[in-house]
């Protein structure tokens, strides 16, 4: 049958074109149904309006035809031309018989359906993504349902392609606000595909809760909301709710980018996992909670809610559409402070306790109903015995305190992870060979696990490619995460990019085996202190080694000087000025990260054994963590009959002083981990323990 033209627009796209009906409006423009008579088929038309922002629109118009001209992806809709008539700019597009949007079809569709779906507009997000195409305008209007039961992707409009001129006008918002990222609110221009992950989150939350995360009475209140990213748990909301998939919606929702999925396929992936019914289960995680503001989530799950919250909607009703209720007052200040200190009182044991009190006496801190929270809270900080302490074999543990709430730790062969805030278990890995050795947090939420058996593992604990031929034992990274120093298998020093896992290059040498080592927070200096080259040297038994100091971006060696000390532990001060040395003999020194000058001695007062004067720890220094105000916590372990013990110690670097200690500490350490946001330390042991502590204050 002969396509028949529409009554009312004959001759809008001239002869090309038979337009047969209006599909809809927006803001760019007007799409209709037609027949092309060049390509011989039925497709989507958009036709940009006209008026004094004609040229920014048919620009705009253009740009989607660039985006999706590099796209060929199924779930994504394709465009087939473009052109212009009368002055007015058009894209032709493929026709996506019987399309629906997401927002109309949740009525319709069952928790697992709608998942699948989020799962396939991730995916050919993702598929964009890698093209260096950001959507910027993700939501259910613009993820269609076609008549088939497929999933795409439209309305590329706003999007930002890698390298392409920008379009948008200073002041003017692109997108829709409801579904805009933190950063797109607060005006950034150069948004990632973590804007775009986003987005999905706040359409996973509304398909998990038939809700919307965030709702204002207008745009500044609602992009305030959005900033403070502080949704109510979707548990809390609807009990129902799988625990991974609001794992995955409230790390959608983490405020900082790079703590969202780093892309759509990442996002995909873990969806994929619940629906193929191998995605962990068990208690809620609240790890989500810190990412998405933190005290919500918890006095949520406890069944105090803090934050407004929206109802769930009604199915529509055939009698006309219901006016919609409005949203819930607010609660004033006190009642807020009461239900928190409700869940406080309710929280199970010291360390959820404790993570709780930090949040409650940040928010209030002139709040006197608070004072039992805060003199928990100094009695914790003083406290000689651990908030949490997780067991494992009789092997020995490293522990690693990662952005977002977490512990990571190596544990008789597994890789473990564990909830801060009430200390259960959230995931395990045990693929052999066995994890033994140390864990880096990567920015994206990945970890590198150095040693015996190197591992690069994204966030979901999969194993990523290392570059070829690397092998190491040893890493540690800016501040950033934006480059690594590896120790690879014949004792070198070298640079990798962490985002691309690219091999930059070798620090100059030669030099002998590097035992202790550090980059700079900036990412300007590596550090390392390695044995004296000559062995032959009548000192090189008691353990002389060299500080080596290369320029980073250059790999340059800019210092190298002798010492008395062999050094295996060394972190930079977060000013970048020093370097922290310690010994395995127990001395702890300051050095100038420029020239490598002794700065001065670490050393308790003198009420301690002429032994131990002129040394910090009476054992080998294994691990060392700078904090933001200027202090220097270190840990050392002693051999077996020792009567000091081993030892933990909090140093005031300025003058040397010995601030607090933990001696004797219960066991011999492996390693020091600081969440300086949260108050806490934890300590992996030669026991097969993680010790978690709060940072004296």
């Amino acid at each position: 049958m002969a396509a028949q033209p529409h009554p009312e627009l004959p001759g809008i796209l001239g002869p090309r074109f038979v337009v047969e009906a209006e599909l809809g409006r927006g803001g760019m423009g007007v799409v209709l149904r037609a027949f092309d008579r060049q390509l011989g088929r039925l497709v989507a038309v958009k036709l940009a309006h006209t008026g004094e922002r004609a040229d920014l629109l048919a620009a705009r118009l253009a740009r989607e035809g660039q985006a999706l001209g590099r796209l060929d992806h199924p779930g994504i809709v394709r465009v087939h031309d473009a052109g212009e008539h009368a002055g007015r700019a058009f894209l032709v597009c493929e026709l996506v018989e019987g399309a629906r949007g997401l927002g109309e079809l949740w009525p319709e569709l069952e928790r697992r359906e709608r998942v699948r779906l989020i799962r396939d507009a991730a995916q050919a997000l993702g598929a964009a993504h890698a093209q260096g195409v950001v959507h910027r305008d993700v939501k259910p209007d613009n993820l269609l349902l076609d008549d088939r039961g497929r999933l795409r992707v439209a309305d590329f409009g706003a999007a930002a392609i890698a390298g392409a001129e920008r379009l948008t006008r200073s002041g003017h918002m692109v997108g829709t606000p409801f579904y805009m990222a933190p950063e797109h609110v607060m005006g950034a221009r150069d948004l990632g595909p973590t804007a775009d992950v986003w987005s999905l989150g706040v359409v996973l939350y509304e398909a998990l809760t038939d809700t919307l995360p965030f709702r204002a009475e207008n745009l500044g209140a609602l992009a305030g909301e959005i900033a403070r990213s502080r949704p109510a748990s979707p548990r809390a909301l609807d009990p129902s709710v799988p625990p991974s998939l609001e794992r995955a919606c409230l790390r959608c929702l983490a405020t900082a980018p790079e703590q969202r999925f780093p892309d759509g396929t990442a996002l995909a992936a873990a969806l994929d996992a619940w629906l193929r019914g191998d995605a962990p289960q068990g208690q809620p995680s609240l790890w989500p909670w810190v990412l998405a503001g933190g005290l919500a989530a918890l006095t949520a799950a406890a069944g105090v809610v803090l934050w407004p919250r929206a109802t769930p909607s009604a199915p529509p009703s055939t009698a006309g559409p219901p006016a919609e209720d409005p949203p819930p007052p607010e609660p004033d200040e006190a009642t807020l402070r009461a239900q928190g200190l409700s869940a406080w009182r309710d929280a199970e044991g010291p360390l959820a306790r404790y993570v709780l009190g930090r949040e409650l006496s940040a928010r209030w801190p002139q709040a006197t109903e608070l004072d039992p929270v805060r003199e928990a809270l100094a009695t914790a900080r003083l406290a000689q015995e651990p908030l949490a302490s997780f067991a494992g074999p009789e092997q020995e543990s490293y522990a690693c305190l990662a952005p977002g709430g977490a512990l990571w730790g190596t544990v008789g062969g597994e890789l473990v992870r564990w909830d801060l805030r009430d200390g259960r278990e959230r995931g395990r890995l045990s693929a052999a060979p066995p994890y033994r050795d140390r864990v880096l947090a990567l920015p994206d939420g990945g970890l590198l696990v150095e040693g015996r058996v190197p591992r690069w593992l994204d966030p979901q604990g999969a194993p990523r490619s290392l570059p070829q031929g690397t092998w190491f034992s040893a890493a540690c990274l800016d501040a950033a995460g934006t480059h690594a120093v590896l120790v690879d298998a014949a004792d070198a020093l070298e640079v990798y990019d962490v985002a691309s896992r690219r091999r930059l290059g070798r620090l100059e040498g030669p030099h002998a085996k590097p035992l202790g080592y550090a980059v700079s927070p900036d990412g300007s200096r590596a550090v390392a202190f390695v044995a004296d080259i000559d062995d032959s040297s009548p000192l090189s038994e008691l353990g002389r080694g060299e500080l080596l100091i290369w320029d980073l971006p250059t790999r340059a060696r800019l210092v190298r000087t002798p010492l008395v000390h062999r050094v295996r532990s060394a972190r930079f001060s977060l000013d970048g000025r020093h370097v922290f040395a310690g010994s395995t003999a127990g001395v702890l020194q300051a050095f100038d990260a420029a020239d490598g000058a002794l700065l001065r001695d670490l050393a308790p007062p003198e009420r301690d054994t002429d032994l131990l004067r002129e040394r910090a720890h009476a054992g080998a220094v294994r691990g060392l963590v700078a904090l933001p105000d200027g202090r220097l916590l270190s840990a050392a372990g002693v051999s077996p009959g020792n009567p000091y013990g081993h030892q933990l110690r909090l140093w005031n670097t300025a003058t040397g002083e010995l601030l607090w200690e933990l001696r004797p500490f219960p066991e011999d350490p492996l390693n020091l981990s600081v969440d300086p946001e949260r108050g806490l330390f934890a300590v992996g042991t030669r026991g097969g323990r993680i010790l978690v502590y709060a940072l004296p204050e």
